[in-house]
């Protein structure tokens, strides 16, 4: 009776642990997920940042602003906390073209 008794503890405690870690597994993934969604969102927006090759040009520009509203551009000095700046389009599909 006593080892019945012990084997049913073993077995829920088991249960349990293995229910406890899916749950924690599933909500890091989804974390993960989010993480690098918004990456991917970042890096996609800066490859399609530009700025002209003309140092006159004022119609495109790139700068970064830290927390306190200090501009960065051009220097090291603290955390970007903003980036701005101009991007050229991302390309339209074929199909939507040929629909229009």
């Amino acid at each position: 009776m006593a080892i019945t008794t012990l084997l049913w503890v073993a077995v829920t405690q088991a249960y349990v642990t293995g229910t406890d870690y899916q749950r924690r597994l599933t909500t890091g993934n989804d974390q993960e997920k989010l993480r690098l969604s918004f990456e991917d969102r970042i890096k996609d927006l800066l490859r399609h940042a530009y700025i002209s090759p003309t140092a006159t040009d004022t119609s495109t520009y790139f700068t970064s602003e830290a927390q306190s509203g200090t501009t960065k551009t051009g220097t090291t000095n603290g955390a970007a906390t903003t980036l701005t700046f101009t991007a050229t389009g991302l390309r339209v599909r074929g199909a939507v073209m040929e629909a229009t």
